[in-house]
């Protein structure tokens, strides 16, 4: 099974290193090579692009910056779904939108993709030590099949139901959070 990951911030170094501790074969692709150096030293591998990337391998998880780099990935000249083939897995764990995440459900599912949305929650020391919360929206049958995968820097999947669930559980904890006193 070839594991691709796209964003290598705290959070992505943090999983991809939870990843490769259990042996899982991980290749990345950053905007900034440099920022990859981390994980790449761990025994991950680089690709030169998005669609590089997304052509190598079975699964393909992204936690990028924002929606608009979600869009960008995903719908870009050289755009995930532009190359991804049926029967690959592709997670968004950005915190983005609830409309983006159908919007890339709804291509998705065309093109006879697995998709989920699962934002994830408790940080960088959570993406560290393999314990982040996550928030997965999408058909129940595709998180059971990433179960193995996800509990590997994860100690809590919450499964919300369809396309777009991940997003509104994450908006729902960050104003959760921002009323806390």
């Amino acid at each position: 099974m070839k594991i691709g990951f796209i964003g290598i911030g705290v959070m992505g170094t943090g999983i991809i290193n939870n990843l490769r501790k259990n042996n899982y074969d991980v290749t990345v692709y950053n905007r900034t090579k440099a920022h990859a150096q981390t994980v790449l030293d761990n025994g991950a591998k680089w690709a030169d692009n998005p669609a590089e990337l997304t052509k190598k391998v079975d699964i393909l998880f992204t936690m990028v910056g924002f929606p608009k780099d979600v869009e960008d990935i995903y719908f870009g000249q050289d755009g995930i779904l532009i190359v991804a083939k049926a029967g690959q897995y592709v997670v968004d764990m950005t915190t983005s939108k609830p409309s983006l995440a159908q919007k890339i459900d709804q291509i998705g599912e065309e093109k006879g993709l697995h998709i989920l949305d699962a934002p994830v929650s408790d940080g960088d020391i959570g993406a560290k030590n393999g314990t982040l919360t996550v928030m997965i929206g999408g058909h129940k049958e595709d998180l059971n099949h990433l179960h193995d995968l996800f509990i590997t820097f994860a100690s809590k999947l919450n499964y919300f139901g369809s396309y777009g669930s991940g997003q509104h559980a994450k908006i729902a904890n960050q104003i959760m959070i921002a009323g806390e006193p």
